[in-house]
């Protein structure tokens, strides 16, 4: 039934493919199939090479290339918000991984938007999906610290805008690893109002990419700062990197 109301949704709004521009659809026959191409078999742990100190152990469903790499840069920067409803189930995925073992209430939280950002593009985007891929999860919930619900996820998870930025970055989307490390350093912050709850609850946090790892060891850094622990971190999808010494059968070390 669904794909019914999608098909009538893009008749009617005149959609574009968002990762090819071609009109008709949120996305064409083509590039979904690259989308679901790009999917990992399952969640899966990732790391970049090097590592930043302190970064926690990172899940992704996804590499972040292709019709992936579009459909996340069109959902962000280009107003699609209809693409959230493909992108939040490879979020709540990633954080399924994360959470399964886990018992009690635990916090997500989601990586936060510069104040600048978010006036050009009217929302924060991880924020949403976050929210988002907390309904496909059923256990996941923004509002008070309580108990799982029956036949959810064995734990809660807080969806909680607890992190705020301290000070004006610089695009980072041409920044080496050693640059996006430097021009984090010291960004981020507990908000003061979230301060006691994030030092009594254990921390899992969200964005929807993972490149060298510096913004989720900064978000970590902050969390920490205030006495909190953060147990690791989802998103979306992995930037596939080849590490410069790797040999010619030891294939991508990322992820890994």
């Amino acid at each position: 039934m669904w794909r019914t109301w999608e098909a009538l949704a893009d008749l009617v709004l005149a959609r574009e493919c968002a990762a090819c521009a071609v009109p008709g659809a949120t996305l064409c026959p083509a590039c979904r199939a690259d989308l679901q191409a790009q999917r990992y078999a399952v969640p899966r742990e990732v790391r970049p090479i090097p590592a930043p100190p302190g970064l926690p152990v990172v899940v992704a469903s996804a590499r972040y290339a292709g019709a992936m790499r579009r459909t996340i840069v069109a959902f962000k920067d280009e107003g699609r918000s209809d693409l959230g409803r493909l992108l939040a189930p490879l979020l709540s995925g990633a954080l399924r991984l994360l959470l399964s073992d886990l018992a009690g209430p635990v916090l997500v939280l989601p990586m936060p938007s510069s104040a600048a950002a978010t006036r050009r593009r009217g929302d924060r985007p991880v924020l949403t999906l976050a929210r988002r891929a907390g309904r496909d999860l059923g256990g996941a919930r923004a509002g008070p610290l309580s108990e799982s619900a029956p036949g959810s996820v064995p734990m809660t998870g807080h969806i909680v805008a607890a992190l705020t930025t301290g000070r004006r970055v610089a695009d980072q989307s041409h920044l080496g690893a050693q640059a996006r490390a430097a021009n984090l350093s010291g960004a981020y912050a507990v908000t003061r109002r979230h301060t006691e709850v994030v030092r009594r609850h254990p921390v899992v946090l969200v964005d929807d990419v993972v490149t060298t790892g510096a913004t989720l060891a900064e978000a970590s850094r902050a969390v920490r700062e205030v006495g909190g622990v953060v147990l690791g971190a989802a998103v979306i999808a992995a930037t596939e990197r080849r590490h410069a010494c790797r040999t010619a059968d030891e294939g991508a070390l990322w992820p890994g």
